[in-house]
């Protein structure tokens, strides 16, 4: 018996091997998707768009105000030290003061533009905004 015990083995063996690879494996198949889902995660994506945009130019509206009443301090710091002086220096500072007082009047302009905007729209006037509040501060340099 000893000796057909490895024979036996071997056979057993070789039949489990045989029976795990011919066992079939049952595979998912992938989840169905009806068009209610598709639009419903498309409607999904668009309302987050939609929100990240909207966050997106609040918060650049937040910044450029800051930056605008930032702005209007350093004017009126200079509308006081034109109080003080006199002849051409006087002169040369009301010249500075009502440019950027206009300076000040576009840039109020544009970011109340900016603030009625909607869609994609505000990013259009979101670069003109920009533009003339730097230039605001590069008077000040």
């Amino acid at each position: 018996m000893n000796r057909y015990l490895p024979v036996v083995l071997a056979a057993l063996l070789g039949l489990a091997l045989t029976l795990a690879a011919c066992e079939k494996k049952e595979e998912k198949a992938p989840p169905k998707v009806s068009v209610e889902d598709v639009k419903k995660q498309a409607k999904e994506t668009v309302d987050t768009s939609v929100q990240l945009a909207k966050q997106e130019r609040d918060e650049f509206i937040q910044k450029a105000q800051k930056d605008l009443d930032a702005l209007n301090g350093k004017l009126e710091e200079l509308k006081k030290r034109a109080q003080g002086e006199t002849g051409e220096a006087k002169d040369k500072l009301d010249r500075q003061i009502k440019n950027l007082q206009e300076q000040q009047q576009v840039a109020g302009k544009k970011l109340a533009d900016l603030k009625s905007a909607t869609g994609d729209a505000w990013k259009d006037l979101k670069a003109g905004t920009e533009a003339a509040i730097d230039s605001i501060k590069k008077s000040f340099q």
